[in-house]
């Protein structure tokens, strides 16, 4: 069952200390090799630094937000996807938000490729669109779990 419309859904995480292994579990070492990782888990300032929060919107789009250094914190980056085509560049890790483009391909929320538009996919399957806020308070690059 889904939430109701414009009802958030929050969830937040620790950041993590990689003890042994990292990206080992990762493509395509993973898939030659096997993987093993050992991470410690860790509270920043007694808070979990990282999270996330969606919601259902009345509109067919994906409107995706990335804070910048914490939940409350000003706005980074905004990417509206209106269309398939705003989310070519899912694979490509430099690409503004292809791992929140990515996760909504890879649930099978969306499919792409597809001769459906996504304003009709979202209807059709959630009667309306999403709106997902991303955020950490981790240095960018400091290695501590977030791929934001």
């Amino acid at each position: 069952e889904l939430p109701p419309m414009n009802h958030w859904v929050v969830a937040e995480c620790p950041a993590r200390i990689d003890i042994s292994g990292g990206w080992s579990d990762t493509p395509p070492i993973t898939y030659e090799h096997g993987g093993a990782v050992l991470d410690i888990a860790v509270l920043v300032d007694k808070r979990k630094p990282i999270g996330a929060k969606v919601r259902r919107i009345a509109e067919p789009k994906l409107r995706l937000v990335l804070n910048s250094g914490g939940r409350e914190q000003r706005i980074a980056m905004e990417i509206v996807c209106h269309s398939l085509e705003d989310l070519q560049d899912y694979s490509q890790p430099r690409a503004p938000g292809a791992l929140l483009k990515a996760a909504f391909i890879c649930t099978e929320i969306i499919q792409y490729p597809s001769q459906t538009s996504l304003q009709d996919q979202l209807m059709a399957g959630f009667n309306g669109g999403f709106e997902l806020h991303t955020w950490s308070s981790l240095p960018h690059g400091s290695g501590l779990g977030t791929s934001m």
